[in-house]
């Protein structure tokens, strides 16, 4: 598999032993149901980074199982990559992608650094994954980051 692709941008070399989807060029995962597309070094806001996500007919991934925490985990090679994760509705209150389902207290407690749920100065409204600490970080969203777009598979388990 080449490391880049002049459609998709340069590939995680991490994600080289998943199974590639020759078609849509994301990365399957079967046991999530789900490809994922990693983009390093092709940072964008947080709101671009949804619109190119949504071009793709993806949307930011969403981190809800340890399993896909992992699997980030080893997907990400860059400092900050956004996630599907923000605030911007209610403050302190953390949704997943297009309002699907908020972020439980637990939750909050496990992924995030500690004491950083907190809007830094009203500004931070966007969640970034933390290479260097494993964790979840709020931050401003118009900082220019990496990002990975999230494609469910159809039931059928074929790509299209």
């Amino acid at each position: 598999m080449s490391s880049q692709d002049s459609n998709f941008g340069p590939y995680s070399s991490k994600a080289e032993n998943l199974p590639l989807d020759q078609h849509t060029h994301f990365v399957r995962h079967q046991k999530s149901f789900s490809n994922f597309k990693y983009f390093p070094a092709t940072q964008k806001n947080y709101t671009d980074a949804l619109d190119h996500c949504s071009s793709l007919g993806a949307y930011l991934v969403s981190i809800k199982t340890s399993e896909k925490l992992e699997l980030i985990r080893g997907l990400v090679t860059e400092a900050y990559t956004w996630i599907g994760l923000d605030d911007l509705i209610t403050e302190g209150v953390f949704v997943w992608g297009m309002g699907e389902d908020t972020l439980t207290s637990q939750q909050t407690r496990e992924l995030f650094f500690p004491g950083d749920t907190n809007d830094w100065d009203g500004v931070e409204d966007c969640v970034v994954y933390s290479n260097k600490t494993k964790l979840l970080f709020v931050v401003v969203c118009s900082q220019p980051s990496d990002y990975i777009c999230e494609k469910k598979l159809p039931a059928t388990g074929s790509f299209t």
